[in-house]
């Protein structure tokens, strides 16, 4: 029996059962109901001749007091005062004067913020408390809110903070999610130095990945200054990738437009904001410069402007204000040799920025002097010669081999401790406060048996840290990421010419071999041999070309990756076509009418029975041929080329993946930038020399995302030509490299171009030109079993550990980033309470959309807040009315018409950045506190109160982290953080409102709650400890790297004051005196500022609080 005041096991009943259970044993009326909109389960429910369970009671389940009504004159409360629902806090209220007494309850009537006047029980209210944002001073005062109020309170916490476990950069541009693009992300972000070589395979997104990187820097960093530095055929696509897919709009530059926006930063300061791409060739300094470039007190008044400009960037002195936040160096190989003006360019601009990422896909393939001239680029002064580069390398294995270990399951302590002894020997490592923590955690591990989730987690981040070359490379390889990668089918179709096309083609060749015997140079010899295979490509197109009916550029650059000049090309082309005037050119049209390549492709589109086909051809006169016979039998087909502008190749892409055409023509830079994996077939119209470039073909298809089990490979070539033996032999034995050769591009491209001027330029017979052929494949071979022998032993070299790719899969299970839905909630609210003259329209114009027309005041509010903003952010939020959405996938599945009128809008959009500085500025009334109620399987059933801290640690590396602690209140179980954070997840993904009413006594929750706390701030101080070692290890590498930037240089301002008073040359002293002095105060101004921001101190404090009743079996 059970009354007042006696104790019940409210954490075991079931709450249908519970309730039966006091209506039936108790003399008072109480409060314990599911939310209003849920029935309630009816009493006849229960199974006849069933005995309820009475378990004995944990605690005092409190009556609902009753008492004489009141009247307005005993009311504690006055007409116009605001108040706020028990219930729902976040909702504010204003008592009208009205109260209206109904036998022992009192109604009172309040006015929303809308004008809406409801009638309420006063019991359902509480006076407003502006300054309460205690959680357990809401708990006293009874207020409890709602699931939604618990949800925008953590999403307001995610977005006015950099949350350590959250990654700002997931789904918050237009790509998809694969896990492992977001490793040189986490890698990048938590780096000491915020320099990475990015040498991931070809083909696995390095530009997005560069993408993700400045987009987490932007949200972590408040990055505002991009700069991309890429060959020049690069630039179109890096302007696109940044502009579609990460809502950047990069400016591209010569050097005059670099100059400028550089000046514009000098002159305004960090406030500047600009995002550039300009070439190696437009900003590298002339290689007269190069010898004054490298010594800082050299006189520059002579030098010419970029390396005047250049040489103040590689000496920078201000570390805390770089011209540029981030630099990006595509294909950085090209800076590989010391020696060169590229190289030199590397590092001018890597003196001159916060971070620094070097993306090529080929640095641990080539020998360690190329790697080390890389690494020289982004950290100088670690990597400071070859000689303690190769000690590095030693040292480094142990740790590599370390995280191996703790990878395994079980762990094998053996070897870990063999690791462990051999990181004691080296320089690197012995001294760090963080391996002092690795070596204390293994020691505890070690004693507990199988580690907890938490400790084995963060051991194995231990391990990842003090793997030096580690944190300065990421490198992830095809087969680590693509388990059910589709299967290459090639299809070789060998052409017999007829009769007509035999003669046409013979005499080409024998021009050309006669030409290239009498060139001298390499250039004209490779234009002239570039004309041989575009008759190959297509003899009615090349007809046309001879007879000046088809202007035709040669690219060159395709060809054989040397750059194109027109006036060069000119001279050879016009030789080549005065010379071949003797000759009888063919028709183009009676070349067409038997033209035997083209009638074979025709039966090819025919059986793939209306499949989307992409057909490459490297000239664009076959292009514009090809076009036109499709077209001419009835085909829709499209272009694209290196002619085409980039708003053009999208519309034809779009028409292709649409299905309005089948087909899609288009030449190597055509297509780059381009993902064409809706298409799982591909015509090779004329096979390139170099397999290399039939790769990259290939490559568009063959990507991450592509669905289909098999990719259907078409060759073309002709019988009995030196083309079809090029095939037969280099192919056919570099074939089974597949992908990798991406690895060799720079060596393949040079054995090719020599093997083709070889076979032209000299005059060899069939057998002579396949000895040739096979002398170049046999090299190219051992060229790359050794490139594969060295893949392998990059895994000792940096680590494949698949750690954090882990990481990031629990990572965007558990939601550890900004979901659209949150953002969504986010928005509404805000508007809501804060504007409600705005209106909102839900999924329009299609699901996942929101048409706001923002109220007079809120859109003058908004525009004051980008009044300077001219970003493609701020630009796509000025029209009104205004439709965005939040979700990636949506915006990818809208048709090209609306993507022009509809705003993708993530968390870094100035409509979110917004909504956050109007809270800070103003404050919130987000409720801190919730009852709730779910089903969760995997979790006990019964009551639970649960605690949300923010972890702040002040220091080099600025640490927020939201940490979740759950406890049971009738077992007293708490779980652990790991799964605290699985059960929170699931509550906000599916949890209800509990209109709760005060039945757990406030003292015993508040006990409970406090319990809680206590465990937790256990945790936090265990955390301390960690990210004070990691502080400590930062605090030296800046400070080391401080001084190696200004030693040296008061070391030569001394040196040469030494000599200016030896040779009597006192005029120029003081000058010189000046420059030393304003050197070392420099210094000295920065090693104060680095101490000062190295303090190091931890706070932790409650955002949320509350309770909720789980019942797996409902």
């Amino acid at each position: 029996m059970c009354f007042p005041g006696a104790h019940c096991s409210l954490a075991m009943v079931q709450l249908d059962k519970l309730r039966y259970f006091l209506a039936e044993n108790c003399t008072n009326r109480f409060f314990v109901q599911a939310r209003q909109d849920q029935p309630d389960c009816p009493r006849g429910s229960q199974r006849q001749g069933a005995e309820v369970e009475r378990p004995k009671l944990a605690f005092s389940i409190l009556p609902n007091s009753r008492m004489a009504p009141m009247t307005q004159t005993t009311l504690p409360i006055t007409p116009g005062q605001k108040l706020q629902l028990k219930n729902s806090p976040a909702e504010i209220v204003e008592f009208t004067g009205k109260v209206i007494p109904v036998g022992k309850n009192t109604f009172v009537e309040v006015m929303f913020p809308n004008g809406v006047k409801r009638k309420m029980l006063f019991d359902m209210l509480l006076p407003l408390d502006e300054n309460s944002q205690d959680p357990l001073e809401q708990i006293a005062r009874g207020c409890f809110g709602r699931i939604d109020d618990l949800k925008r309170l953590l999403t307001f916490e995610k977005l006015k903070g950099t949350l350590h476990e959250i990654i700002y950069s997931m789904e918050a541009a237009q790509v998809d999610f694969y896990p492992y693009q977001f490793k040189p992300v986490l890698k990048f972000i938590r780096s000491p130095t915020q320099r990475l070589i990015l040498a991931d395979e070809v083909g696995l997104g390095k530009t997005i990945e560069s993408g993700l990187i400045w987009i987490e820097m932007q949200a972590r960093r408040q990055a505002r200054r991009l700069l991309v530095i890429c060959p020049p055929t690069l630039m179109d696509k890096w302007e696109n990738e940044l502009k579609d897919k990460f809502l950047v709009d990069a400016l591209q530059v010569d050097f005059a437009g670099f100059k400028k926006k550089v000046d514009a930063f000098m002159i305004n300061g960090p406030g500047e904001e600009f995002a550039l791409i300009s070439s190696y060739a437009a900003l590298r300094p002339p290689k007269d410069t190069l010898d004054s470039l490298r010594h800082q007190n050299r006189d520059d008044t002579a030098l010419p402007p970029k390396a005047r400009l250049l040489k103040k960037l590689k000496y920078w002195e201000e570390q805390d204000n770089f011209p540029f936040d981030l630099v990006i160096f595509d294909e950085a190989h090209y800076m590989r040799n010391s020696g060169t003006a590229s190289h030199m360019l590397g590092e001018a601009l890597s003196g001159a920025a916060q971070g620094v990422l070097c993306v090529s896909a080929t640095p641990v393939n080539n020998k360690s002097e190329d790697l080390h001239s890389l690494l020289t680029l982004i950290d100088a002064g670690f990597f400071s010669s070859q000689a303690s580069f190769s000690n590095l390398v030693r040292d480094n294995k142990p740790a590599v081999q370390a995280a191996t270990c703790l990878a395994r399951d079980p762990i094998d302590y053996e070897r870990l401790n063999g690791c462990l002894a051999g990181m004691e020997n080296s320089d690197y490592v012995r001294d760090s406060p963080l391996f002092e923590k690795l070596k204390q955690n293994v020691a505890k591990m070690q004693t507990q048996g199988k580690p907890s989730y938490e400790m084995l987690s963060r051991t194995t981040d231990l391990a990842e840290k003090l793997n030096i070359l580690g944190t300065y490379i990421n490198r992830t390889r095809r087969r680590q990421v693509e388990e059910n990668r589709p299967l290459r089918r090639p299809h070789i179709c060998t052409i017999q010419l007829t009769e007509t096309e035999r003669r046409f083609y013979d005499a080409i060749d024998q021009h050309i071999r006669d030409l290239c015997q009498r060139s001298t140079s390499e250039f004209s010899t490779l234009a002239l041999i570039s004309r041989q295979l575009m008759a190959a490509s297509s003899l009615p197109a090349y007809a046309q070309s001879l007879l000046g009916k088809q202007d035709e550029n040669i690219p060159l650059f395709e060809a054989f990756g040397i750059e194109d000049s027109d006036e060069r090309q000119e001279k050879s082309i016009n030789l080549l076509v005065e010379d071949f005037s003797s000759y009888a050119i063919p028709s183009p049209k009676k070349l067409a009418a038997c033209d035997s390549k083209f009638a074979r492709l025709r039966e090819i589109i025919q059986n793939f029975n209306g499949e989307r086909i992409i057909i490459f051809a490297y000239y664009h006169a076959t292009l514009l041929y090809l076009l036109t016979r499709l077209k001419g039998i009835g085909l829709k087909a499209g272009m694209i080329s290196g002619r085409s502008s980039m708003d053009e190749r999208i519309a034809e892409i779009q028409r292709f993946t649409s299905g309005e055409i089948q087909i899609i023509l288009s030449s190597e830079v055509g297509s780059e930038g381009i993902d064409l994996q809706c298409s799982h077939i591909v015509v090779n119209y004329d096979m390139p020399w170099n397999p290399m470039r039939v790769e990259q073909r290939i490559g568009r298809i063959d990507r991450v995302g592509q669905k289909s089990p098999v990719l259907h490979i078409i060759n073309f070539n002709i019988d009995n030509t030196i083309e079809q033996r090029v095939y037969d032999r280099l192919y056919q034995k570099l074939g089974q490299f597949g992908d990798t050769l991406g690895d060799m591009e720079e060596i393949l491209g040079r054995e090719i171009r020599q093997l083709t001027i070889d076979l032209f330029s000299s005059r060899l017979t069939p057998e002579e030109e396949n000895e040739r052929i096979e002398q170049t494949a046999r090299a190219l071979f051992n060229r790359m079993e050794q490139m594969n022998k060295l893949e392998e032993q990059s895994s000792e070299l940096i680590g494949l550990s698949d750690y954090i790719q882990r990481k990031i899969e629990e990572d965007h299970g558990l939601g550890r980033y900004i979901r659209p839905e949150e953002m969504e909630d986010y928005v509404q609210d805000f508007f809501g309470r804060h504007f409600l003259g705005t209106l909102i329209q839900r999924d329009v114009p299609v699901p996942g959309c929101l048409h706001l027309r923002l109220s007079a005041e809120a859109r003058d509010d908004l525009n004051r807040f980008m009044a300077r903003d001219q970003s493609l952010m701020a630009r796509s939020l000025r029209p009104d009315p205004l439709t965005i959405t939040f979700d990636r996938a949506v915006m990818k599945n809208l048709p090209l018409h609306q993507k022009r009128r509809i705003a993708f809008v993530n968390h870094l959009s100035p409509l979110i950045r917004w909504i956050t500085s109007y809270y800070k500025d103003h404050g919130h009334n987000l409720c801190r506190t919730s009852a709730l109620m779910t089903t969760i399987p995997s979790l006990e059933e019964g009551i639970y109160v649960f605690s949300v801290q923010l972890w702040e640690i002040k220091g080099l590396i600025p640490y927020q982290k939201l940490s979740y602690g759950i406890k049971n209140i009738e077992t007293g179980e708490s779980l652990s953080q790991h799964e605290a954070e699985n059960v929170y997840t699931t509550l906000l993904a599916s949890g209800k409102d509990w209109i709760y009413r005060n039945e757990i006594p406030e003292d015993f929750l508040r006990e409970n709650l406090k319990d809680l706390d206590e465990k937790m701030e256990q945790d936090f101080y265990e955390e301390v400890e960690f990210m004070q070692a990691e502080n400590e290890t930062m605090y030296n590498i800046r400070s080391e790297r401080i001084r190696n930037i200004f030693l040296p240089r008061i070391e030569q301002h001394k040196e040469i004051l030494k000599k200016l008073e030896e040779e009597g040359k006192h005029k120029t002293i003081p000058a010189r005196k000046g420059q030393l002095r304003k050197t070392e105060e420099n210094m000295k101004r920065q090693m104060a500022e680095l101490d000062k921001r190295a303090v190091f101190e931890p706070q932790c404090g409650n955002i949320a609080m509350g309770l909720f009743y789980n019942n797996p079996s409902s």
